[in-house]
């Protein structure tokens, strides 16, 4: 229907009848040889015609991405992460389709880098993308959708690489912290840090005390360093909380027993010399 019909055969002594082949092209789309024959009773004439007809898909897919982030944690142990890249939330298109994706990373002001889009490690697995490698923050993913007759339609979502790795906070177990002439000492959270590390970088450390004898305010909140003092002698040995942060704000603890020493010999004052009578009193 809608493909013409052979004119001037409308008389009821004309037979008219058609067979079709058909030649497949792509997907949906096809080729038709139509061959007419339109045969006169009254004459008994046969004429045979052939048409060509062509079914063609020249529609492109319709295509819709996702509208949020897609959101992938970092690899162990690397700054960067893995993104599995799904097909693209819903393709509507008469013939089969396929996909594939290439990407931009964030340039030094944060948007899309300039030039052409990457395809620098992209694989396929499972029927999705896999881009291994992807710095922190975010990457713009290009879908390039193609049907079977070659229609192509694109779209774009963006690719969030977060870090959720805790650092490695590593410290020493035990340290000795001696009180000066004051009969105070300082204990400094970089003095017991002992290599801690991240996959990314470690941002800040701190220290607290775990029990304050000494009465000093902020000394069981973390700070740069925790002060000890002379009542702490009689509680040997004190545990500090060693805490590190790296950029990405996730932190990770460790704990340190301190013992507090005193090894400043006492000041003795002795009073001055006297001469006593034999009966006086020493006591």
């Amino acid at each position: 229907k809608g493909t013409g019909y052979p004119l001037n055969v409308h008389c009821d002594h004309i037979a008219v009848t058609y067979r079709d082949v058909r030649i497949p092209i792509c997907g949906n789309s096809f080729k038709l040889l139509r061959t007419w024959k339109v045969f006169d009773w009254c004459t008994g004439e046969l004429q045979e015609r052939v048409q060509f007809i062509k079914v063609m898909d020249n529609k492109p897919p319709k295509v819709v991405c996702a509208q949020n982030y897609l959101r992938f944690p970092m690899d162990y142990y690397l700054c960067s992460g893995t993104a599995i890249v799904p097909p693209p939330q819903f393709i509507d298109d008469c013939s089969s389709t396929t996909f594939t994706v290439d990407y931009k990373l964030a340039g030094p002001d944060g948007k899309p880098e300039a030039g052409d889009y990457r395809t620098d490690g992209v694989t396929y697995s499972g029927g999705n993308a896999v881009i291994p490698g992807l710095p922190r923050d975010t990457t713009w993913v290009r879908y390039i959708v193609t049907d079977a007759c070659g229609n192509v339609t694109v779209c774009r979502t963006e690719v969030l690489i977060e870090d959720k790795l805790d650092p490695v906070a590593i410290c020493d177990e035990h340290t000795v912290v001696s009180l000066n002439e004051q009969g105070v000492a300082a204990l400094f959270a970089t003095s017991v840090d002992n290599g801690s590390l991240d996959n990314c970088e470690i941002d800040s450390m701190a220290i607290r005390r775990m029990t304050d004898w000494c009465g000093i305010p902020g000394n069981t909140d973390f700070g740069p360093k925790v002060t000890f003092c002379c009542e702490d002698l009689e509680h040997n040995p004190q545990m500090v909380v060693f805490r590190v942060w790296d950029k990405a704000g996730n932190f990770n603890d460790c704990m340190v027993s301190v013992t507090v020493q005193d090894k400043i010999a006492p000041d003795i004052d002795c009073p001055p010399n006297i001469t006593v009578d034999c009966g006086t009193d020493l006591s």
